[in-house]
């Protein structure tokens, strides 16, 4: 769900951004950029919120589902966080060539690494719940999950607030 993988990712970050050097205030936009990064796996899914929030999403939406197979396959496989990480590094290189905004290889793979770990923590995050998936996909077919709570659930409610608090502090 949005409301927990978006904060999610954004809490995991705040410690990542600290340990790599960033500054306050840029890690708290990469934070952002982390919570929205952490939507992305679930472009598979025509309901998802980016898919109902983005002009075409919905199309979009079920294009991707069927190039990956459904909803949680091949979005969902945790191996997919480096394409989507050397697109986004190639993608800040590229868009600083065209702008006035101009960024650094650096730069770009900090905004990248932000990228991979929303994305890894929407997928990890997905992992902790009933539904199983191949995680380890392509590389196994094999369905797993760890079965903790239910998506949506109660007890993932009262994980997400408390996570996002302490990486806040820590910040």
């Amino acid at each position: 769900m949005a409301y927990s993988h978006g904060p999610s990712g954004a809490a995991v970050w705040l410690p990542v951004g600290v340990a790599l050097g960033v500054p306050t205030t840029a890690n708290l936009g990469l934070a952002v950029v982390t919570g929205f990064a952490a939507l992305l796996p679930d472009l598979d899914h025509e309901d998802a919120f980016l898919a109902r929030a983005i002009p075409f999403g919905r199309f979009l939406a079920r294009a991707i589902s069927g190039a990956a197979g459904g909803h949680r396959r091949g979005t969902h496989y945790l191996a997919m966080t480096v394409p989507v990480a050397g697109f986004t590094w190639w993608t800040v290189l590229m868009l600083s060539r065209v702008t006035p905004w101009s960024a650094s290889s650096h730069t770009a793979a900090v905004v990248a690494a932000a990228v991979a770990t929303g994305y890894a923590t929407h997928v990890l995050g997905d992992w902790l719940t009933l539904g199983r998936f191949p995680i380890l996909g392509p590389f196994s077919r094999r369905r797993t999950a760890l079965r903790l709570f239910r998506t949506g659930g109660l007890i993932e409610s009262m994980l997400v607030a408390p996570t996002l608090g302490i990486a806040v502090v820590w910040e």
